[in-house]
């Protein structure tokens, strides 16, 4: 080889060599600001600004460098679902505007981001508890977020929702979107949902021959707990054995005893599921849903004879949603237009329907989403499908495994969704219950001397509230 391509091929090696140690330094250096704990609230810059992480950087020449007006928003809750996925893509569309979102688990750091709220500083935006955002409203640190909403959206939000947002008449927040459903499927020739009250689920316990247990999972015979929560733990606050406006715990007086005695004779019978559901030995099965979708199965489940009938409550059945905490706006913040236009993108009927795997808190999307489609040779081989299968791929279309017509199905979801309420649990009480009833079912006590430990410990609640 001659002297000169020698040189040359030296020179290449030592270049490819700085490159290629160039390229392992930035890779650790990424690496190294991937896996670090970053509190990026704590270390945001005096004039309000949000430190990004490096991989979060916009190159110089990309359509991001462009100057946009920042929006702060802060993440408070866990499992937050798509709310971050909401902020980068109206980031990406936006040419105005740009979300920085700041993540914070740790209880050190809410515990700051509402102490700057609450001083006039903070986030313009902030994903919090349904709590936090009514004490902070009840402080005055938060605008009504109606104030930034028009009236397709506040027109088109669940009623239930709207509830769950409301302090004193006003609209503090809204959750990005609903989280999960949980109700029960029953033979709509056994039981509706207006008849589904504690009472009537004894009486066709005692007097239905073929019914063997109230409730059961889909797919298998249901824990005891499940069963207890079921009958009673959905709706305290309008229970029979309990008067939370007097502060009385009533349930010796109730005949509380004998659910005590019916959830130890149900512990001992091993069956469950749809099928048994279908033939009439189990009265109802859980169902709990996390996407649009599954309501369909749910029904489809049973055929012709599905029916929604929810928890027993007092008044009939009712389904309970569950979301990640409220969207509010930090009544300090000087960023009206944008954050008027980042929330009317939020509850748009096109992102609310961007992704089939979660529900919307809007009670129109089925009337937008549901297509009917020729599926066959022939003009009725028509199916209905769920338009967007992720992320608004319109081409990506869900089949839905329910027969009927676009109206039938929209009629069906928009009736199911509007008659949610949240979730009505209260924990304190439903652990008191529960850990005298587990004792019982262990064999520690009597029915009577469990209902009478009971009411005890209730009653030792509501005197100390």
């Amino acid at each position: 080889m001659k002297k000169g391509a020698i040189r040359i091929v030296v020179v290449s090696m030592i270049i490819l060599g700085i490159m290629l140690s160039g390229c392992e330094q930035e890779r650790q250096f990424h690496e190294s600001i991937d896996a670090k704990e970053i509190n990026t609230y704590k270390e945001r810059n005096s004039d309000g600004g949000t430190e990004q992480s490096a991989k979060e950087t916009p190159s110089p020449n990309s359509a991001d460098a462009v100057e946009k007006v920042e929006l702060e928003m802060a993440i408070l809750v866990t499992g937050h679902g798509p709310m971050e996925q909401f902020a980068q893509n109206f980031s990406i569309q936006s040419s105005e505007v740009k979300v920085n979102v700041t993540k914070i688990s740790d209880e050190a750091g809410k515990a700051r981001v509402i102490a700057d709220i609450m001083s006039g500083k903070g986030p313009d935006v902030l994903l919090t508890s349904q709590e936090d955002a009514m004490r902070l409203y009840s402080d005055g640190a938060l605008s009504c977020i109606s104030e930034y909403l028009s009236d397709d959206v506040k027109n088109a939000v669940l009623p239930g929702i709207v509830e769950y947002g409301t302090s004193n008449g006003e609209l503090v927040g809204l959750p990005p979107c609903v989280k999960s459903i949980r109700t029960f499927i029953a033979r709509k020739d056994v039981l509706k949902s207006s008849e589904c009250t504690l009472d009537r689920l004894l009486e066709l316990r005692k007097t239905n021959g073929n019914v063997r247990r109230i409730f059961s999972y889909q797919n298998e015979s249901m824990d005891v707990y499940m069963e207890f929560y079921g009958l009673i733990g959905a709706d305290l606050r309008r229970s029979k054995y309990l008067d939370w406006d007097k502060g009385i715990s009533a349930f010796a007086k109730n005949g509380f005893d004998e659910i005590l005695k019916l959830l130890k004779q149900e512990s001992e019978i091993k069956i469950g599921g749809a099928d048994s559901v279908r033939n009439g030995e189990v009265l109802a099965y859980y169902y709990p849903m996390s996407d649009p979708l599954l309501l369909y199965y749910a029904l489809a489940e049973l055929g012709d004879l599905g029916n929604v009938i929810g928890f027993p409550t007092q008044q009939g059945g009712e389904s309970f949603f569950a979301v990640d905490g409220l969207l509010v706006i930090n009544q300090k913040s000087e960023r009206d237009k944008e954050i008027e236009e980042f929330l009317e993108y939020v509850f748009s009927l096109s992102n609310q329907t961007s992704d089939v795997n979660f529900f919307s808190i809007r009670s129109d999307v089925a009337e937008y989403a549901l297509d009917e489609k020729n599926d066959g040779k022939n003009s009725s081989d028509v199916k209905c499908v769920w338009r967007y299968g992720k992320w608004n791929k319109k081409d990506n279309a869900v089949a839905i495994p329910l027969s009927g017509s676009k109206e039938e199905l929209t009629i069906a979801y928009e009736s199911f969704m509007q008659s949610l309420i949240s979730d009505q649990t209260e924990e304190e009480v439903i652990n008191v219950i529960w850990e005298e009833t587990d004792a019982y079912l262990g064999g520690g006590k009597s029915a009577e001397e469990t209902v009478k430990s009971i009411d005890r410990r209730v009653q030792l609640y509501f005197d100390e509230r």
